[in-house]
């Protein structure tokens, strides 16, 4: 298990883990793929909100929305197949899920299929203080609108924000240059 982050109000921890989606035993899952979980605080009531079993799918990052009623995180998943066996998709894309565990699949917050030219697109995300926007970094072509790679093709990420519900993606860099790189983190002040 890795990648381990509070809830808003420090009663519950979601992490990634690779555990046993069956019988959630710390044996490894099918194909070990890694999936999102969420527990109490304490350890107990562990359970898990992805259900992923296709090999070499890649999910990671969580991170609570600042209210702790959603869970949002990397992944390759398959944008419109939710059948947990589906094909990965060629790019990560940011997901998000009920932190509760009511939802049955994740929503996804953008929706590219351009494989990625960065290993950290979309990897490096984060919620604005008041919740209103979350921030990404992305090697996406500078105009939203285009799934496609940054023109011309380098590995150059740029910062974009966007709604909470994924809408209203935009730029606010626009480098160009390669290795010109910008990642995000905002702070809690």
């Amino acid at each position: 298990s890795f990648y381990p982050q509070w809830s808003p109000d420090g009663t519950q921890i979601t992490y990634t883990s690779f555990r046993n989606l069956e019988d959630f035993t710390s044996s490894a899952s099918v194909n070990q793929v890694p999936n999102i979980w969420v527990m109490d605080a304490d350890g107990n009531q562990s359970k898990p909100l992805t259900h992923l079993k296709t090999k070499a799918m890649n999910t990671t990052f969580s991170q609570w929305s600042p209210d702790g009623t959603r869970i949002t995180f990397s992944s390759d998943m398959n944008l419109t197949d939710p059948d947990p066996e589906a094909t990965a998709n060629p790019a990560d894309n940011i997901w998000s899920i009920a932190a509760d565990g009511s939802e049955t699949n994740p929503v996804a917050l953008t929706s590219l299929t351009t494989p990625d030219l960065n290993w950290s697109d979309f990897v490096i995300f984060s919620y604005s203080p008041d919740g209103t926007a979350i921030v990404f970094s992305s090697g996406r072509d500078l105009d939203p609108a285009v799934d496609g790679a940054n023109t011309p093709p380098n590995n150059t990420q740029n910062i974009w924000i966007m709604d909470p519900n994924g809408n209203g993606e935009m730029p606010l860099t626009r480098l160009t240059e390669d290795q010109a790189d910008n990642f995000v983190l905002y702070g809690n002040d």
